[in-house]
C-alpha cells in the first residue's frame, strides 16, 4: 500500500459496479481474477457473523465456496479483507447502528446483557467489564 490517504469508503464507480475486481494468486500458483463485492443489505447478516471467521468473510466478499479461502495466498487474502471492509464499513456501520437501536427499542438492556455474556465466554477467569459483575 502506498502512503497516500487511503479513501475512507468506496467511490462512486466501486458502488455503482458493486465492488472491485481483484487479480490474486493461488496457493499453486495459478492466477484468479474475482470481485471484492460490496456487499447488499440482504447479506449483512451474514456478513456480521463472519466478522470473527476471516475465511469465511472472504468468502463471503467474494462469492466463493466455503474453503475457498484456503487456495489463495495470504496477501490476497488479507487484501480482500481490508479492501472488503473498506467498500462495506460506511453502508455497514449504519445498518448495524439501526439494528442495535432497534434491538435496544424492542428489549432494552439487551446490548449490555449479550457484551457481558461475550465477555464472560471469552475471558472466564477476567472480572466482568466496567464492575457488572
Amino acid at each position: 500500500m502506498n502512503s497516500e490517504k487511503e479513501p475512507t469508503g468506496p467511490n462512486k464507480t466501486e458502488t455503482l459496479f458493486g465492488g472491485i475486481e481483484w487479480t490474486l494468486t493461488r496457493t499453486d500458483g495459478s492466477t484468479e481474477r474475482v470481485r471484492i463485492r460490496q456487499l447488499p443489505v440482504k447479506l449483512f447478516p451474514a456478513y456480521a457473523e463472519a466478522l470473527l471467521d476471516e475465511p469465511k468473510m472472504v468468502e463471503l466478499l467474494c462469492d466463493r465456496p466455503a474453503g475457498w479461502s484456503e487456495t489463495i495466498g495470504i496477501e490476497d487474502f488479507e487484501q480482500i479483507i481490508v479492501e472488503g471492509r473498506r467498500l462495506n464499513a460506511d453502508f455497514f456501520g449504519r445498518w448495524a447502528a439501526r439494528r442495535q437501536a432497534s434491538i435496544e427499542a424492542l428489549m432494552p438492556g439487551a446490548s449490555q446483557r449479550a457484551l457481558d455474556t461475550a465477555w464472560q465466554k471469552t475471558s472466564p477467569s477476567s472480572p466482568s467489564p466496567a464492575g457488572t459483575a
